[in-house]
């Protein structure tokens, strides 16, 4: 097991391709930002390594990959907690990305909306 990565395609939200590739990336960063900031509450915490983890990796978010427990010790323990049910506490859960895939579909597209009117205007 090697931590949890999960690629956002740029497929995913095709009604704003042809923006061109910085604008499309733009899109991409803000959809993996809008990921983990709706995973924050769900992520299992015991010491905030796992849950952070995501954050430490945001500069593969233009490319649309979100990464938690990437290197070292935290990269089996983050597969587990992701693939592994088990009783977590405090409305922490396994499958947390896909948890806000499906919760949070609504602002998640209004993300992707607002990155793209926002790329329009500054790259045109």
């Amino acid at each position: 097991m090697a931590g949890v990565t999960v690629t956002l395609k740029k497929a995913d939200f095709s009604r704003y391709a042809g923006l061109g590739e910085v604008a499309e990336d733009m899109v991409l960063y803000h959809l993996a930002a809008g990921y983990v900031k709706f995973a924050d509450p769900v992520v299992p915490f015991l010491t905030g390594a796992l849950k952070n983890s995501a954050v430490q990796a945001q500069s593969s978010w233009e490319s649309g990959i979100i990464r938690y427990g990437a290197t070292g010790p935290s990269s089996a323990y983050a597969a587990k907690q992701y693939y592994v049910p088990m009783n977590h506490r405090d409305g922490r859960r396994d499958h947390w990305l896909k948890h806000v895939e499906t919760e949070y579909a609504d602002n998640l597209r209004e993300i992707a909306k607002k990155a793209a009117l926002q790329a329009v205007r500054r790259y045109g």
